[in-house]
């Protein structure tokens, strides 16, 4: 019922989330009609709510476990507690639900997949439970990065924006950035993903170059209507340039990145 009610007045009014609404303003000025509009919709749905549990006029607020106020986005403090209190895990059971709560959160930690990766690598069923040293660095490692509630900068499609890529045999990794108000940029969003048993076996160009297509493919609702500098390994640079009329899928990867605005620098390091 509620998307059918405030469909109308998504993204550009309100936010919800089952009857969870989150109206957003820099203003009571800009605030005001928002508010003004949800209202009406929810009174004239003959829908009404309890005001005991809304919020109004806050700072900051906590929606869906995020933290969310003028000075970005970060993991809720509740979740967060749960992460840092989190044991030691004895079974393949509390790994999988210690990266539940963690890759809920993956979006804020650059590399994610590749930290992950000895924890994730145990749930395998051919996979003997050993708790090794590698396996609780990785643990320590995803518990205090985000204890450390990590901040994410709001997209803004009118930013200078940046996709910094990397890739290697063990996984891809991308960290899209974006300027803010002091000059400087900042994480808006981190994607990883571990490579399948192919892409192991990938040339380190080819590589390099397949974690540009999935990143801008992956981002590709944030990237598709803006300028925006890539910033990868000289090696996919050459690759493209030496392979791109020679080899069929690296015409379809060309074919894909020309629907984009985007720019190609040479990387010095992925942060």
């Amino acid at each position: 019922m509620m998307h059918r009610i405030l469909q109308p007045l998504r993204k550009q009014v309100v936010l919800f989330f089952l009857d969870d609404i989150f109206i957003a303003g820099k203003s009571w000025t800009e605030l005001r009609p928002k508010l003004v509009a949800v209202l009406t919709a929810l009174r004239e749905a003959g829908l009404t709510m309890n005001i005991r549990k809304c919020q109004f006029l806050k700072s900051s607020v906590t929606y869906l476990g995020l933290e969310v106020s003028a000075n970005g986005i970060k993991p809720g403090q509740g979740k967060v507690e749960a992460i840092k209190r989190f044991p030691v895990p004895k079974n393949v059971h509390e790994i999988r639900r210690f990266l539940g709560l963690t890759g809920f959160f993956r979006r804020f930690v650059p590399r994610y997949a590749e930290i992950a990766a000895p924890l994730s690598g145990l749930l395998k069923s051919d996979r003997e439970f050993i708790w090794s040293r590698e396996v609780s660095d990785a643990f320590t490692a995803l518990r205090d990065k985000l204890v450390e509630r990590p901040i994410l900068q709001p997209f803004n499609s009118k930013k200078r924006t940046e996709l910094h890529t990397d890739a290697s045999s063990r996984g891809l990794a991308a960290m899209l950035l974006q300027e803010g108000s002091d000059s400087k940029m900042h994480l808006v969003y981190a994607i990883s993903r571990t490579t399948n048993e192919t892409e192991k076996f990938y040339h380190s160009s080819k590589l390099e170059l397949l974690a540009i297509i999935w990143a801008v493919s992956r981002l590709r609702t944030l990237l598709i209507n803006i300028n925006f500098k890539i910033i990868t390994d000289c090696q996919a640079l050459v690759y493209l340039n030496t392979q791109r009329t020679k080899n069929a899928q690296i015409v379809r990867w060309h074919h894909l990145l020309s629907e984009f605005d985007y720019e190609l620098y040479i990387a010095k390091e992925l942060n």
